[in-house]
């Protein structure tokens, strides 16, 4: 067996930032003077490890991608028929910073009709991708010495916003024994004055969670008392497995509104992750104050993309409806699989495309005289020896968990897991 190490591995040339690494990297922020804030923020861990495996498919090496986030069909040919139109007709300059009237008054009908949520255009904002959009309002929203409440596990961008933002992520942990559902007893000790946004994830990016009516009826009464404002990130509301149903907040408690955010975008439900169009809705005032955020950073979403966007809600709306029955194919045989391995555990999860084994049991294990000693380690053994792509749970917050992506090929999804199982089934 050839050695190994976590920082760039034995498979060809490392990169510079595959030698430095993570620790590295902070003290290159000290040593080159940079903002006080890069100190504290991290890589995104679906990205680096998404990027790792594209620089090694580069180079030749046959590596099965199970990292990134999004399905592998084409956009909806609405969607590529209207940007190329847009294209020809030279629809290529600024459009209004909140994005064209006509998107904005699709998305709230799109609204009102799927999630029973009454917006007017004016409380929507079109923005360059759904990240851009949670940014814009926690930016709007938050100030330094406030406290924002996020669950665990959690999207890996979350507290690293927050923490660009000047505040100060507090974790709530969930479980996979209670399906990570909403502990009241556990969020209320979180709680304090300084409390300002809760950021609510459902379906849940890593876990596959579905938050329950009750969980969700917590985190509202919650939010109500302690007066703070919640953030409802709805990404992935259209991919959910039968016989789950997608809820917002705001349909359990409608008094949340007047101190609730709704994102959401085109990225997960049309394959358009490529696209970047995302969007805000909620009190005319924050998302004016988000559109100011935007208009100093970026200006309006794509013009090409915002006719995309247009002609998904007019001609394709139910796009995801049509891919559902490929993902619970996929969930199913990444279940099977991963499941047969002897000392991880997985529970299957209710929507999204992502599974989160927990192998807690494979930490310690050794890779020829190598010892394991973490989730990340045991990931970066995977990429570098079986050539297969995961994320660290890590990244999302927890230690002795990983993030496998079954939004692609049947083929690729099979060979990936088996591959996940022949290595951890030969560690020693």
């Amino acid at each position: 067996m050839s050695g190994f190490s976590p920082a760039f591995g034995t498979v060809g040339t490392p990169t510079y930032e595959e030698r430095c690494g993570e620790q590295n990297w902070l003290e290159r922020v000290f040593a080159m003077n940079l903002s006080s804030t890069m100190s504290k923020i991290q890589e995104s861990s679906t990205l680096k490890f998404a990027g790792r495996a594209k620089e090694m498919q580069a180079k030749g090496i046959d590596v099965i991608a199970l990292s990134a986030g999004e399905l592998d069909c084409a956009s909806p040919v609405a969607a590529k028929k209207a940007g190329n139109a847009a294209i020809d007709s030279d629809f290529t300059r600024y459009t209004i910073n909140c994005g064209l009237m006509e998107l904005r008054q699709l998305i709230a009908q799109k609204l009102k009709e799927e999630n029973n949520l009454d917006y007017a255009p004016d409380q929507i904002l079109v923005s360059h991708g759904a990240k851009q959009s949670m940014f814009n309002v926690l930016y709007s929203l938050c100030s330094p010495g406030d406290e924002v409440i996020i669950f665990s596990p959690y999207w890996t961008t979350y507290p690293q916003q927050v923490k660009m933002c000047g505040a100060s992520p507090v974790i709530v942990p969930t479980y996979p024994d209670n399906d990570y559902q909403i502990d009241e007893s556990a969020l209320r000790s979180c709680m304090t004055s300084r409390t300002r946004v809760m950021i609510v994830n459902s379906p849940n990016n890593p876990t596959g969670a579905v938050y329950s009516a009750e969980s969700l009826a917590t985190i509202a009464k919650l939010a109500i008392e302690y007066d703070c404002w919640m953030l409802s990130d709805e990404i992935y509301e259209k991919i959910v497995f039968n016989p789950t149903t997608h809820l917002s907040p705001l349909n359990i408690e409608p008094r949340l509104k007047e101190r609730a955010v709704v994102v959401n975008g085109f990225s997960k439900s049309y394959a358009m992750t490529g696209w970047r169009i995302g969007y805000s809705a909620g009190p005319k005032a924050v998302i004016e104050a988000a559109g100011v955020v935007q208009g100093h950073t970026t200006s309006n979403a794509c013009s090409i993309s915002q006719k995309a966007a247009i002609a998904c809600l007019k001609d394709d709306r139910d796009f995801a409806r049509g891919v559902m029955p490929h993902l619970e194919s996929n969930r199913d045989i990444a279940m099977e699989i991963l499941g047969s391995i002897d000392g991880l555990s997985c529970s299957a999860p209710r929507g999204a495309f992502y599974v989160f084994p927990w192998i807690e049991k494979f930490v310690g294990r050794k890779f020829g005289s190598t010892v394991l000693k973490s989730a990340e380690e045991i990931v970066y053994y995977l990429l570098n020896e079986k050539h297969v792509a995961v994320v660290p749970g890590e990244g999302f917050g927890v230690e002795g968990a990983f993030r496998v992506s079954f939004a692609g090929s049947e083929s690729e999804l099979r060979e990936g897991c088996m591959r996940i199982k022949k290595g951890l089934e030969g560690l020693g």
